[in-house]
């Protein structure tokens, strides 16, 4: 067999490069899947949690339903007194936020109800 494949090239050399062409792609792709996934679950990660969480003690009892109304304000001191402290790391606002979307009907009662989740990042500050 390795005789007759030695002896006419042709018949060996195009199934040679399909099979690895074939496999490059399949490495390269799987190689790429899986980067990309890593990445998309580390950005996930800091865009959802970061490194810390600053929170006040009643939004970290009720954190599982999001309350804005228990979010901390006027942030600008306390990021700058993080900064200050701690200038390895880089503090960021976030404000995340859970309800209930009530649409209604003509008559403005529900017609249908359903969960939301907002999330608002400032990416274009200094910092």
């Amino acid at each position: 067999m390795t005789k007759g494949l030695l002896r006419d090239r042709t018949r060996s050399f195009f199934p040679v490069l399909v099979i690895t062409i074939s496999v490059a792609i399949v490495v390269f792709a799987s190689g790429f899947m899986r980067g990309m996934m890593n990445s998309l679950l580390l950005d996930t990660a800091v865009i959802l949690s970061g490194h810390e969480k600053i929170v006040t003690r009643a939004y970290n009892d009720e954190s599982m339903l999001m309350p804005n109304d228990l979010a901390l304000l006027d942030t600008d001191e306390l990021i700058d007194k993080l900064e200050k402290e701690y200038p390895n790391f880089f503090w960021t606002p976030r404000i995340t936020f859970a309800g209930l979307l009530d649409v209604p009907d003509e008559k403005g009662e529900t017609k249908s109800q359903g969960p939301v989740i907002g999330m608002g990042i400032d990416f274009f500050s200094e910092g």
